[in-house]
């Protein structure tokens, strides 16, 4: 057991196959999303996000973010920024759940569009801390990574 968790953290460590991961799962996040923004609207509206302009601009920006930044870390472009990026995102994330979760709000998770994801639970906030906490991960072994290249150019 133990040398299966030695294994799997240290595929984790690999920024690589990480961002491959959260690029996957940020694109299958964000397509539908993108494709029935009035959907998505419905469901972050259902929130009861207390700043009135917080859903239009939420229902109209983070499916593009997410695609965007899913494609970027599928690519291997601006890896870092992406991984920032995805970091902040499933952050947010677990708190809207968290926090909606504690409210007692019946909503749908809205995580994987209008038909993805189900109704708000322990295991969606689980979900989303998980991936954060990979994307986290995944951001500082680059950090590292990128300064241990710097440091052996002399």
């Amino acid at each position: 057991m133990y040398a299966f968790a030695l294994s799997c953290w240290t595929w984790v460590k690999q920024s690589r196959n990480i961002s491959i991961l959260l690029g996957v799962v940020l694109v299958a996040a964000g397509i539908p999303k993108v494709r029935e923004p009035w959907m998505f609207y419905r469901i972050v509206q259902s929130y009861q996000v207390a700043i009135p302009l917080v859903p239009e601009l939420v229902a109209t920006y983070l499916p593009w973010v997410e695609v965007v930044c899913g494609t970027a870390l599928l690519v291997g472009f601006a890896r870092r920024g992406a991984l920032l990026v995805s970091t902040v995102m499933f952050t947010v994330l677990f708190g809207a759940l968290s926090v909606s979760l504690a409210r007692g709000l019946i909503v749908d998770c809205g995580c994987f569009g209008v038909h993805g994801g189900g109704q708000i639970g322990l295991v969606s906030v689980v979900r989303a801390f998980i991936l954060a906490f990979v994307a986290s991960v995944a951001m500082a072994s680059e950090i590292k990574g990128q300064k241990a290249s710097f440091q052996n150019k002399d």
